[in-house]
Formats: C-alpha cells, structure tokens, sequence
C-alpha cells in the first residue's frame, strides 16, 4: 500500500462491483473499471461475462463488434474471441488464427448485483 502508486492508487486484488444482474444481456455493455475498457453480457447459457474492450489486433472497441454464439467478433477484421478463455478461436481472413487473446475477467453474480475481479488470474478467491 504505501509508498502510495499515484499512477494505480486503488488496491488490485479484489473484488469490485460491476452492475446490476439486470443490466446485462445478450447485448455488449461497455464499462470501465479501474482504467480498464471491459465489455460485459451474458452467454448463450445466461452466465455474465466480461472481457478486455479493445481488440489486441488493431484496438478497435470490442463494443462495436458483436456476439455470434459464444464468440465474441471484432467489428474490424471479424476475429472471433472465446468468450470463457479469450483466446482467438478464428480468423476468417486466414486459415492461421492469430496468437493474440482478450483478457477474460471472473464475474460473480450474488443476489442483484455483478461482481468483477479486476486483479491476478491466480489470485481469485473463492466466489464471492
């Protein structure tokens, strides 16, 4: 905690509320949490997810792209993100899917509220 990072003055490994349940659909809600771009909605089982906002590929907002099953697609080249890992699971231009991934981030969904945690991979507690 101290000395105080001025840059990253909130503390990393933990839990943060992202919404309300009610507010995430099958439709891509971008958000911002700690200076990160993320979008939320749920998979095609109903179970939230959240994942960077920017394509690695050339940082075209992941909000502009769209779900297609459990892919989310970037609006720019169409290459399609697993919504659970991340990973670039097809690249329509080319047979070679490219090496780059979103960061997937846990989401909990306790009561009415979505919680997000916006630290370590390895670092994530039990549910919240």
């Amino acid at each position: 905690m101290y000395p105080l990072n001025t840059e990253r003055p909130w503390p990393i490994n933990q839990w943060y509320v992202a919404g309300f349940s009610s507010e995430v659909d099958r439709v891509i809600r971008p958000r911002t949490f700690l200076g990160r771009r993320v979008v939320m909605f749920r998979d095609e089982a109903g179970e939230a997810q959240a994942v960077s906002g920017i394509c690695p590929h050339r940082m075209m907002p992941m909000e502009e792209g769209r779900l297609d099953g459990d892919n989310l697609v970037c609006g720019y080249h169409g290459l399609n993100f697993d919504v659970h890992t991340g990973k670039c699971v097809k690249s329509p231009g080319s047979v070679i899917v490219p090496r780059c991934s979103l960061i997937s981030y846990p989401v909990r969904e306790v009561g009415p509220l979505l919680w997000i945690w916006m630290g370590l991979p390895g670092m994530t507690p039990g549910k919240k």
